[in-house]
Formats: structure tokens, C-alpha cells, sequence
């Protein structure tokens, strides 16, 4: 049996792989030819989500074991739990600064570059920004905004700072998009522009970034609004509101104490 279809037996805690990681191995062993062990090394140097990497990692054990296939877990570049520690990391000011400043400095080509600046500055996911529609710029009283449809088909309102509708303005500006979709595809095929598409950006970006920046992925932007939300005292069930999270117990996740939170807390004792 070859690893694609071993893949496509495999279950995860949330369900079956994705089928466009297994068709990434297919296009891989058309072109080099089948080696499950080194695909899935390059595959998880770029950092995948945990559910993902946990259960890929399972398969190819599991896989080399059946046709006796040498392979050894610690030759992967990271364990399923440190990619998930890395990627739940928020950026700091001066990260996030960096990050805008080699953006700037960089290639990128629209829309991709649009959404990176603005991923920081909505905290929404990649699937729900890269899949706007240009009806979804609307506008609540006066304050302009993004009406979202996130996980479970819900629907929410998001804001839009200074910063964000100077960034949008300019782009619709200047790009003009065609189509139903705020990102469109480059393609021009009436699709809006893939998740991937952005990924595959950001991992470009990342040889360029000090520290936390060096293992930077979409959500990490997530992470790093509802961050610097808390730190600035918005009330939880607000920032749940903002991430369209449907329990304020996934929000708390994204609580991370700095040391002078830890310190300060044990000094007003």
C-alpha cells in the first residue's frame, strides 16, 4: 500500500488528515518519488497544527512498522507538543514590529501582503480572512468593520482600527479586486485567494525574524491580538466576542502571563 493511500485510513482526534496534506505528499512522490520519512520531515520543519502533525507522525510509525521502513521519531524536527507551545506563542511589540518592518521590506505580492498586515490587527483566523467578501466591509452605526462568518457558520461583527481601514483603503484603492472576493485568487479564477497561499508567504518571511518570529505561522497573529487585548484590560467575554469563540473557556487558552505579570501579582501580596 503506498503512504498516500495509508494516509487516507488515518484518524485524528478531530477526524480524518486533510486531503490537501495528503495530495502535497501525492505531488511530492510524483516529482522525487515515494519516501514517506523525508517528506514528513520537510513537512513538519514548517510547523503544522498539532492535530495534524499528531496524527501524521502516528501513521508514519505505524506505516514503517508494516514494511519494515527505517525510521527513527526523534529524526523529526520537533515533537507534535513543542510545535504546539511555539505556535500558541504571542508576538511582543518589538517582534510584531520587526515582522511589519521585513514585511515591508519584502516581495510579497498582493493580497497576500494586505493580509498579513492585517491579521495583527483583527485577530481574525486565515480561513476567515482569506474567504471575505467584499460585502462583508459594513459598517455598525458609523465605526466600519468586518462581518465575519467563522467556525459553526457563526456570524460576527468585527471592528476595524485606524490602522486597519488606512491598510484596507489603500488596498481597495490600489488593487481594485475583482469578483465577489476581497482577496481574490491570483489566478483569476473566481475564487478567493487559498489559506495556504498565505502560509506559504509567511514561511518565505520567517528566514528574515529574531525569535519568536522564527516559528511565525497565521495563527500566531491570533494568539498575539488576544494577547495584547487582555494585557489592556478588555474584559474576557469582550475579546471572546472579537475571536468568535463559542465558549469562554477556548478564550481563556489564549491567556499568556508575562514575568512582570507573575511578579506583580505575587507582589501585591
Amino acid at each position: 500500500m503506498e503512504f498516500a493511500e495509508y494516509l487516507r485510513t488515518v484518524r485524528t482526534r478531530k477526524g480524518k488528515l486533510a486531503d490537501s496534506t495528503i495530495d502535497l505528499y501525492c505531488r511530492y512522490s510524483r516529482r522525487w518519488g515515494s519516501d514517506p520519512v523525508g517528506w514528513t520531515q520537510s513537512y513538519l520543519h514548517h510547523g503544522v497544527a498539532r492535530g495534524t502533525s499528531c496524527g501524521l507522525v502516528s501513521a508514519l510509525r505505524h506505516y514503517c512498522e508494516c514494511y519494515s521502513i527505517p525510521f527513527d521519531p526523534h529524526d523529526l524536527p520537533l515533537s507534535s507538543s513543542e510545535q504546539y507551545i511555539r505556535k500558541s506563542f504571542a508576538l511582543s511589540p518589538e517582534e510584531l514590529d520587526e515582522f511589519f518592518l521585513v514585511l515591508g521590506e519584502s516581495s510579497v505580492a498582493e493580497p497576500v501582503f494586505t493580509i498579513l498586515l492585517l491579521l495583527p490587527r483583527t485577530g481574525l483566523r486565515i480561513a476567515e480572512m482569506c474567504s471575505l467578501q467584499r460585502k462583508s466591509l459594513v459598517k455598525e452605526g458609523r465605526k466600519p468593520g468586518l462581518r465575519v462568518v467563522g467556525k459553526g457558520n457563526r456570524v460576527r461583527w468585527v471592528p476595524l482600527t485606524k490602522d486597519a481601514q488606512r491598510i484596507m483603503r489603500s488596498y481597495l484603492r490600489e488593487v481594485r479586486p475583482d469578483g465577489d472576493f476581497l482577496f481574490p485568487s491570483p489566478r483569476f479564477d473566481g475564487r478567493s485567494i487559498s489559506p495556504d497561499t498565505v502560509r506559504k508567504n509567511l514561511r518565505s518571511l520567517r528566514e528574515d525574524l529574531s525569535g519568536s518570529g522564527r516559528f511565525l505561522h497565521p495563527h500566531t497573529f491570533r494568539h498575539t491580538v488576544a494577547t495584547r487585548l487582555l494585557e489592556n484590560g478588555v474584559a474576557l467575554p469582550v475579546v471572546q466576542s472579537i475571536l468568535g469563540h463559542a465558549s469562554i473557556t477556548t478564550t481563556s487558552r489564549y491567556l499568556h502571563p508575562s514575568i512582570d505579570n507573575l511578579v506583580d501579582a505575587l507582589g501585591s501580596l
